[in-house]
């Protein structure tokens, strides 16, 4: 039997800002205006590898999270990334309307360094889920 797989990362950007836009107060775009004033949230570059077994659609996705602020320090970003950090942990990626089950979640690493070109500090969430095809 041939199994169909299909590849959920507009499902999961979708939930993903879903759920950052109901649970935290920084503005989140998917693509961000140009009068846009950090602090925001965006998305960035996405993976997706099937990983189950042949019976079974299932994979595992990473969907890259960008904090961007204004702020030299650290601080406003560190804030940002806690906040999407737990609200990931706490809070589950619904894909059901697309038919997509998330089996798990879970922050798979985090960076910060300095952002010349805005003159402040950049972050960068890796969100990692294991999604089953139930579609």
């Amino acid at each position: 039997m041939i199994l169909k797989q299909r590849i959920p990362m507009a499902a999961l950007q979708t939930a993903l800002y879903n759920i950052l836009i109901a649970n935290q107060a920084t503005p989140v775009y998917d693509n961000v205006p140009r009068n846009a004033a950090a602090d925001y949230i965006t998305f960035g570059s996405y993976t997706w590898k099937a990983n189950g077994a042949k019976s079974v659609a299932i994979g595992d996705a990473t969907l890259n999270v960008h904090i961007y602020s204004s702020q030299k320090g650290k601080k406003i970003v560190n804030q940002i990334a806690d906040a999407v950090a737990s609200i990931v942990s706490a809070v589950a990626l619904d894909l059901s309307t697309d038919g997509f089950r998330v089996l798990s979640q879970w922050v798979d690493m985090i960076e910060a360094f300095p952002d010349e070109e805005l003159d402040g500090y950049h972050g960068v969430i890796i969100v990692a889920a294991k999604i089953q095809d139930i579609g």
